[in-house]
């Protein structure tokens, strides 16, 4: 009788490791699917936890507040209804949201950081890429880009698509780094010129893992 009593509690212990792994399996499903949550931007700092990226700025560069953001907003949305000829809708901006803002205290270089709601569910990084240079191209300004590259900011995967356009006889270069995670398109813009390559840089270098123990979440 010992013996079934030892069989019957092994095959207890083994049913309860079972159930253990699947529990731990499904928090790692939950982990990678956490609902959006939008991250904070002080005048020192940005953090998102749904993201798990810190921004801390470089000492050149200052925090913009989110009165400065919506007006950079609406001078974007302005510039493209005025080049396209097309009025956007009051909701066309709905689904997109402007995380924060940083410029330089010279205004090169400058990054935001947005998420957007993908179009559709099934639509790529590199598909997204293209309805921007689509949507740029609108603007008649005589945009160029560069081959898509990939690139890792703060511990995460991203693709990259560099446009280069001139203004005043400047020439800009944007940056779009840009992940999909739980059905969204995660962009971080970077505008900057030549001469402040590497000013660009230590923005790009400033965006860290917020939690260095926990995994980046899957690009999608």
């Amino acid at each position: 009788s010992t013996s079934a009593d030892e069989q019957q509690g092994s095959a207890d212990s083994s049913a309860d490791e079972q159930q253990g792994s699947v529990d731990s399996s499904a928090d790692e499903q939950q982990d990678s699917a956490t609902p959006y949550q939008q991250g904070t931007a002080t005048d020192t700092d940005y953090q998102s936890e749904w993201l798990n990226l810190k921004f801390t700025p470089p000492y050149t560069v200052v925090m913009n507040t989110q009165k400065e953001l919506e007006s950079v907003m609406k001078q974007g949305q302005s510039a493209l209804e005025d080049a396209s000829g097309i009025e956007l809708e009051e909701d066309a901006l709905t689904g997109t949201v402007y995380e924060m803002m940083a410029s330089s205290v010279s205004g090169f270089p400058n990054v935001s950081l947005v998420v957007e709601d993908a179009a559709m569910e099934n639509m790529t990084v590199d598909q997204y890429f293209l309805s921007a240079q689509q949507m740029l191209d609108a603007t008649q300004m005589g945009y160029t880009y560069e081959e898509i590259t990939d690139a890792q900011i703060g511990g995460q995967d991203f693709r990259v698509m560099e446009a280069k356009v001139t203004v005043n006889d400047y020439e800009v270069i944007q940056k779009y780094c840009t992940r999909k995670q739980g059905g969204k398109f995660v962009s971080i813009i970077l505008s900057y010129t030549a001469d402040t390559t590497d000013e660009a840089d230590e923005i790009l270098a400033a965006f860290t893992p917020l939690n260095a123990d926990t995994e980046a979440a899957d690009a999608e």
